[in-house]
């Protein structure tokens, strides 16, 4: 049951500015903090175009460089400790000029480095554990390449009629999970790429999932989040979270934050599936959330990404919620 706490006041520790509209991802490395949707309006267009900003940790959040789309639009993105690798296009424009489904670049000279074209899919995620670079698609397969060399190994089926994002992809230490358009979650073995579990029954379509603290938790279109125990893949609890769709979901530790239609933020208790705080952005939706091991990185709908430091909201818990 979910516990009612009112919406905290919670100011962040910094508002960055510099989107159009709603942030479509985010994603953070040791160094670099990354955010993608619609940018700026370069001379001789009439539309934004999308883009990359790319802000550097160490300074205090300073702009460090912007990768532009250029007519592609941009779903999704990660990084290694020398490359970021930035997924989006397929089909072709009005002058038969082939969108890339894959861009890399060097993440020190942010130059383009290779760019993988294609017609009929688009890359709407992106993860990597080191070994492989996971490519979700819009038709619902998952490309999987080596990242050292970005060969093709394997494609995985189990979403055909899914429309994956960059919250629907996750790996952890054993399995990759993908969320989908059937109210399941699926998942392969890391180390054979075979079809390891499906988890079923869930109310809604699953727009995001995570692991960790040995529960698997699920996010769903209703509203709901669901808790399973990951090594027996049992159903343990599902939780009434936001009022319309949850949008994203992240983990530090114990703590689990998730974000919805609603306007709310929260954080939940891994072990106990307890709602703990309950805060807004200023009346902003948030529409992605990233975290790292000091603060949380939150997108919001009128294109602003506003920081918070994770241990000003965990001071802000209530007593009675703690306890719980």
């Amino acid at each position: 049951m979910m516990i009612p706490n009112l919406p905290a006041n919670i100011p962040p520790l910094k508002v960055l500015k510099d989107h159009r509209d709603a942030i479509r991802g985010i994603h953070v490395d040791d160094r670099y903090l990354y955010s993608w949707g619609k940018g700026y309006v370069p001379e001789g267009h009439s539309y934004p175009l999308d883009m990359v900003f790319v802000y550097e940790k160490g300074r205090d959040f300073r702009l460090d460089g912007m990768l532009v789309g250029f007519g592609q639009d941009i779903f999704c993105l990660t990084s290694d400790s020398s490359r970021i690798f930035v997924g989006g296009g397929g089909g072709k424009d009005l002058t038969g000029y082939r969108f890339s489904v894959l861009r890399v670049y060097d993440k020190e000279t942010q130059l383009l480095k290779q760019d993988e074209g294609g017609d009929e899919y688009r890359a709407t995620a992106l993860i990597h554990d080191g070994e492989h670079l996971y490519m979700g698609t819009s038709d619902g397969t998952i490309i999987v390449h080596d990242i050292a060399t970005l060969r093709e190994e394997k494609t995985l089926f189990g979403h055909r009629d899914a429309w994956t994002d960059a919250d629907h992809l996750f790996v952890d230490q054993e399995y990759l999970y993908a969320p989908g358009s059937k109210k399941n979650v699926k998942l392969w073995d890391k180390k054979t790429l075979n079809d390891a579990a499906s988890l079923e029954g869930h109310g809604d379509d699953v727009k995001a999932v995570i692991s960790g603290q040995g529960r698997i938790v699920a996010a769903c279109r209703d509203g709901t989040i669901t808790f399973w125990d990951a090594r027996s893949r049992e159903k343990l609890v599902t939780v009434a979270a936001h009022v319309g769709i949850v949008h994203s979901i992240v983990m530090e530790g114990e703590h689990l934050f998730t974000c919805g239609a609603d306007k709310t933020i929260k954080l939940w208790n891994m072990q106990t599936a307890r709602e703990m705080l309950s805060f807004t952005a200023n009346g902003k939706m948030a529409t992605t959330l990233a975290i790292d091991s000091t603060h949380l990185y939150v997108g919001l709908d009128d294109g602003s990404l506003a920081i918070w430091k994770i241990g000003d909201i965990i001071g802000a818990v209530p007593p009675q919620s703690q306890n719980r």
